[in-house]
């Protein structure tokens, strides 16, 4: 008798038939390769980039935006806190407390800032540029 051929399990997906292309991507874990503690920068690093999508892991242990700067972006951003807590500022509105979970959609021209982040707050950030 044969014996059964086995199937190999390797560590990858497909994400999706995008553009008549198959994509294959390699499962990744926001939570690998984090920076020190004591890091002096935030870490952004990039997870996708497709059409105008862009979403990005930040790392940020205890930053916050310099002080009188506000972000003022061309694109929406949506951020979603995955670990840690975070205080943004919208300008001319209360401040935003966030804790691990919570998402907040920041429409593009929003001027924001980060006034404060705990020790090793994750983000995830979706910016999702204009249409060409």
């Amino acid at each position: 008798p044969n014996p059964k051929p086995q199937t190999p399990t390797p560590k990858i997906i497909f994400c999706n038939l995008l553009q008549n292309h198959l994509f294959l991507m390699n499962i990744h874990n926001l939570f690998e390769n984090l920076p020190l503690i004591n890091s002096k920068n935030e870490e952004f690093t990039e997870i996708l980039n497709k059409g105008n999508v862009v979403i990005e892991r930040i790392v940020s242990n205890g930053h916050h935006s310099e002080s009188g700067f506000y972000y003022k972006q061309i694109q929406d951003e949506m951020v979603l806190i995955i670990e840690g807590q975070a205080e943004l500022e919208i300008k001319d509105k209360e401040n935003l407390f966030l804790k691990k979970g919570d998402y907040y959609f920041i429409p593009a021209g929003v001027e924001h800032r980060v006034v404060s982040t705990s020790i090793t707050t994750i983000w995830l950030a979706i910016h999702i540029y204009p249409s060409n």
